[in-house]
């Protein structure tokens, strides 16, 4: 069980005291990353995140109103204030269907790898049963990650031709899958 903090940790938090601060990183260090870690699914972030975190309570923790009943809702609204503040400075990430299949494959056992592969070659099965064009932009798109307006300017079309092959190619691949007796 971690260190609760009562009233006197929380005086000496406020004055900068260097071991206060260390009981609120045992206390708060944990839960801070599992916060930012379930919200994003990124562990570096959720790293970067939680040392920002504590480094914005340094400085504002002296400002803080109110007692120990009100500490953890004061770390997580900064927390939240911080992840916000992040969004707002960094480029929108575009996430890749390998990321999500990443994510909800652990490959943890014998069967979750048999699954993953069995599911992998019915996908590629499917893929390799639509147009060549459409094909074509599927892979660019999902596999190699590229954005809508690259696989216009290296196929030379126009990008509303990319979205609509994306959206027929997609609906075609989910049809593909059905009769294949794939869950989705």
């Amino acid at each position: 069980m971690l260190t609760p903090i009562d009233s006197a940790v929380l005086r000496d938090l406020k004055r900068g005291n260097v071991s206060a601060f260390n009981i609120l990183v045992a206390t708060f260090e944990s839960p801070l990353f599992r916060f930012f870690y379930c919200r994003d699914g990124n562990w570096h972030l959720a790293e970067e995140l939680t040392a920002e975190t504590f480094a914005q309570l340094v400085t504002s923790l002296s400002g803080m109103r109110g007692g120990t009943e009100q500490l953890r809702a004061y770390v997580f609204s900064t927390a939240r204030h911080v992840r916000s503040r992040y969004l707002r400075k960094s480029p929108p990430r575009h996430t890749s269907i390998d990321a999500n299949i990443e994510l909800s494959w652990s490959g943890e056992t014998p069967f979750d790898n048999l699954t993953q592969a069995e599911t992998v070659k019915q996908l590629l099965r499917a893929v390799s049963q639509l147009d060549a064009n459409v094909r074509t932009i599927i892979l660019l798109r999902f596999v190699e990650g590229f954005s809508i307006g690259e696989i216009a300017e290296s196929l030379d079309l126009p990008t509303g031709t990319i979205k609509s092959h994306l959206h027929r190619g997609k609906c075609r691949l989910k049809e593909l899958l059905l009769e294949m007796g794939c869950e989705l």
